[in-house]
């Protein structure tokens, strides 16, 4: 009985990875195809590519494919989930909301600068453990994709906003979507808890 609870176990956990995986990729996969035709009216996209409309890569910010803000949100997202469930499993404690908002202000930092920085570690640079991680150290990221003003404004602040204080609460933008599209933080937890498997 004990194997095949931890048969099933094992199954749901490659299941939910595949999933989270799955649904990053076709994130970034949608909004790099779609980002050359961002805001344009279908009467546009079809003056523009034709009747059946976009068949293939478009192009955005002078490339093809191009990584967007919402692939980068998403991904610096789940990187906080990911560090959230593995400090969760390692120490036995952990706020996920402070994880991911230091995710995010190292997401900021790829938007105020124009590459990585030097290693910095825990306590290093005045910023604390905030520019740790591979994910900071990748170039691609530095790629400026015009994000929102609130999600810029939200993030500068020194503190996380909380239920009673939140920031931007009128914005109609679509960031706060785009910051859940890994699939909820159970998912990324469990990813991390096998991301050594």
């Amino acid at each position: 009985m004990g194997n095949s609870a931890t048969a099933a176990s094992s199954t749901t956990s490659t299941t939910l990875r595949n999933q989270v995986r799955g649904s990053l990729l076709g994130g970034a996969l949608g909004a790099a195809l779609g980002a050359g035709l961002a805001g344009m009216p279908w009467a546009q996209i079809k003056a523009r590519f034709g009747p059946a409309g976009v068949t293939g890569p478009t192009n955005a910010y002078g490339v093809t494919l191009p990584m967007t803000t919402n692939t980068q949100l998403a991904l610096f997202t789940a990187e906080g989930m990911l560090r959230a469930g593995i400090r969760f499993r390692s120490k036995g404690i952990c706020h996920p909301p402070g994880v991911v908002w230091y995710a995010y202000k190292r997401w900021l930092e790829t938007q105020r600068r124009d590459v990585p920085p030097p290693a910095v570690g825990v306590g290093g640079g005045g910023h604390g453990f905030v520019l740790t991680g591979w994910l900071i150290t990748q170039p691609v990221l530095y790629a400026r994709r015009f994000p929102g003003k609130d999600t810029i404004t939200g993030l500068s602040l020194p503190e996380p906003p909380t239920g009673e204080l939140p920031v931007n609460p009128t914005s109609k933008g679509c960031g706060a979507l785009t910051r859940s599209a890994y699939r909820g933080g159970e998912a990324c937890a469990v990813v991390g808890s096998s991301a050594g498997k």
